[in-house]
């Protein structure tokens, strides 16, 4: 008789996994008890990973990067293609100040889960630390897609404001209807952004809707120019110097023949 994909899997003790659930209840309220509870876990079939992930994010808690970057490196070469893995050892390995070995984690959990906020984080945590911004630009202006997480947002402002070397940016994205993005709110007056195609402008934009939180940040939105054929990358500079936004050129998302925007519309 054919055996079940169960049946193949380690059967786990009832009290280990126990001892698991007591492990993971007590994490945020006594991390110390639940690191008692999980070190014996270890090496355990079924339940290894589970409680070395677990054991990571207890010693973080606790302020033991040693330990908790030993674990992570463990982790990451158990499960390499695992995003949540990589990321952790990320962290930890940042935290013990390794910061080009967490970078590089970082890059594989971010090229693995690119719309995972945690592996962005990583990214650019690690970028900064390592002295290294422009290696996480992928990752911040993918933090700026983000509107209604202000960490996220103040994260990517740290490190696109060190990639731009105090000029003025932007950044650009697609969304499934239109060209959405933001731009560092540089005074008072919110700045345009122009969209253009072979140098012709198709649109243009104000980005004068603030972010919430203390990071100086307003988004704007383009809806698709008229006219251009699918697969046609198109570009969206700031209006007052001409620069091309993080993310830019980019493919628009298709839609009807409308070149309108968030703000004034097109002009001649």
């Amino acid at each position: 008789m054919a055996r079940s994909d169960d049946a193949l899997l380690p059967e786990v003790p009832a009290a280990a996994q126990r001892a698991m659930a007591a492990a993971g209840a007590l994490a945020a309220a006594d991390p110390a008890a639940a690191t008692a509870l999980a070190w014996p876990l270890l090496g355990q079939p079924g339940l290894h990973v589970q409680a070395l992930v677990l054991l990571i994010d207890l010693c973080r808690r606790q302020g033991d990067a040693r330990t908790a970057a030993l674990l992570a490196g463990r982790a990451a070469r158990l499960a390499p293609k695992s995003g949540r893995a990589r990321t952790l050892a990320a962290m930890a390995l940042r935290e013990a100040g390794r910061p080009e070995e967490a970078l590089g984690h970082a890059l594989a959990a971010f090229s693995l889960t690119p719309d995972d906020l945690a592996s962005q984080a990583a990214v650019a945590l690690a970028a900064l630390a390592a002295g290294r911004p422009a290696a996480g630009l992928d990752a911040a202006v993918a933090l700026c897609r983000a509107p209604a997480q202000p960490e996220a947002t103040g994260l990517a402002v740290g490190l696109l404001d060190a990639v731009a070397d105090g000029a003025a940016w932007g950044a650009v994205w697609t969304t499934d209807a239109a060209l959405a993005g933001c731009v560092r709110a540089a005074g008072p007056e919110p700045s345009e952004v122009l969209l253009l195609a072979d140098g012709v402008v198709l649109g243009r934009a104000l980005a004068d809707r603030a972010r919430p939180g203390p990071a100086p940040v307003a988004d704007f939105l383009l809806a698709p120019p008229a006219g251009v054929p699918d697969g046609t990358l198109v570009a969206v500079v700031l209006a007052a110097t001409g620069s091309p936004l993080f993310g830019s050129p980019v493919f628009p998302a298709p839609g009807p023949d409308s070149a309108a925007g968030h703000g004034p519309g097109p002009r001649n």
